[in-house]
């Protein structure tokens, strides 16, 4: 059948061994007190004070939610805060503004303070600033070490010869790790950042596509763009993410993007909480989706690396393999389960820590049983039909054990 080029998304996991942060560290980090501060609001000494509504908020969701929170749900609520605050503070006189169901809903009005409910926002772009710089911090480090300490990570993509990539993830070393890749966005003469041009991410023939479905360091909004053919929300592609950071940092968030039910969205240069959907409306995102969905159909290999499962419009692409390839298809799925536990095991009656993803495993595996499978030395489990390879310790000893032959498996 000759060469083939796979289908890649990159989860958060996939970084981890490159010393980016867990999706813990980044709660940690985001829900610390007087962290932020409310420049809307200014005491009889001109002092602007902190917020205090993302710790309040953790706080009550902590105590009534049945896992640990993690910072994609607690921007979820400040999102649903600020966007409802519209129906139940203020007059709204837009009704695409009317977030239909507030009116249904009594705030919990001492949870957060009545001088920070109009400036949410605010605070959500400050944290988004954060995580950002969490990221560039790593982005920075890997372009230090990628011939060196991360040198696997580098060859094992060049490695592949060509793909369609979809990084979950907001840093460039996927880039950084090529000699060239298409993403879709163009040099514009007169302009110091580059502009998206669907048609040549679709169109140019060129090996590897990168494609970061849930944004990057390296977005932000461009004030001269060309109104006949873009739109304000639109993302531009930035040289530099300390600029970025900075520009987000200083200029405040004016949020008019809506869904479907009038809730307000904050759509900006990274995609966070837990209504994405609703945000892959705008260049780029709206255009990587689209061929993230055209990638599967054309392509029956695919590599699952650190991916959580947690957003459910791609489980839905990724769960049609069988439909689409059946025996056929070549999937690789790369996590990271405990290590400390020589008896990894899959959907099973007493549950499992993700159980989205051990439902992904057992679908694609037609349900053959992988149940209290013991795997030894890290080894790989084969599917019987051998359409399937899991690895269960992390994407570093995948690619340094078995690089080779996941290679192979995925591209002949």
């Amino acid at each position: 059948m000759g060469n083939i080029k796979p289908t890649i998304l990159l989860g958060a996991g996939a970084a981890i061994d490159i010393n980016a942060p867990t999706t813990q560290e980044i709660t940690e980090k985001i829900i610390k007190q007087d962290e932020y501060t409310n420049y809307s609001v200014k005491d009889v000494y001109g002092k602007c004070p902190t917020f205090s509504a993302i710790w309040k908020i953790y706080q009550h969701l902590e105590k009534k939610y049945l896992n640990k929170p993690n910072f994609e749900q607690v921007f979820h609520i400040l999102e649903m805060l600020a966007s409802y605050n519209w129906v139940w503070f203020r007059n709204c006189k837009n009704p695409e503004l009317f977030s239909l169901f507030a009116p249904f809903v009594v705030p919990i009005t001492n949870i957060v303070g009545h001088n920070e409910w109009n400036n949410l926002y605010s605070l959500i772009n400050q944290c988004q600033a954060d995580i950002m710089e969490m990221v560039y911090k790593y982005d920075v480090e890997y372009s230090d070490k990628k011939d060196s300490d991360y040198k696997w990570y580098k060859t094992f993509w060049n490695e592949l010869g060509g793909f369609d990539l979809f990084n979950l993830n907001y840093d460039t070393t996927i880039e950084q790790s090529l000699p060239s890749y298409c993403d879709g966005f163009v040099d514009v003469e007169g302009i110091d950042v580059k502009r998206f041009a669907p048609k040549t991410l679709f169109n140019e023939q060129c090996n590897y596509k990168v494609c970061h479905l849930h944004g990057s360091i390296l977005y932000y909004n461009y004030k001269d763009y060309d109104a006949y053919k873009y739109k304000s929300g639109d993302m531009y592609k930035w040289n530099d993410a300390s600029v970025v950071i900075g520009k987000i940092k200083d200029e405040a968030i004016k949020n008019n993007s809506s869904n479907q039910s009038g809730e307000n969205i904050h759509i900006g240069p990274i995609i966070t909480g837990l209504r994405k959907p609703d945000k892959l409306t705008v260049i780029p995102y709206n255009y990587y989706h689209h061929y993230l969905c055209a990638s599967i159909l054309k392509n029956r290999s695919l590599l699952i690396v650190g991916y959580s499962f947690g957003d459910l419009y791609i489980n839905d692409l990724i769960e049609r393999m069988n439909l689409l390839y059946g025996k056929n298809k070549r999937i690789v799925i790369i996590t990271k389960w405990n290590e400390d536990d020589n008896e990894p095991f899959l959907y099973n009656e007493c549950g499992a820590e993700n159980h989205k993803e051990n439902e992904f495993i057992d679908r694609m595996l037609c349900r053959e049983g992988f149940i209290n499978k013991i795997i030894h030395n890290k080894e790989p489990f084969t599917s019987k039909n051998g359409d399937v390879k899991l690895f269960v310790y992390g994407l570093k000893d995948a690619v340094e054990g078995y690089g080779d032959e996941i290679v192979e498996f995925l591209t002949k």
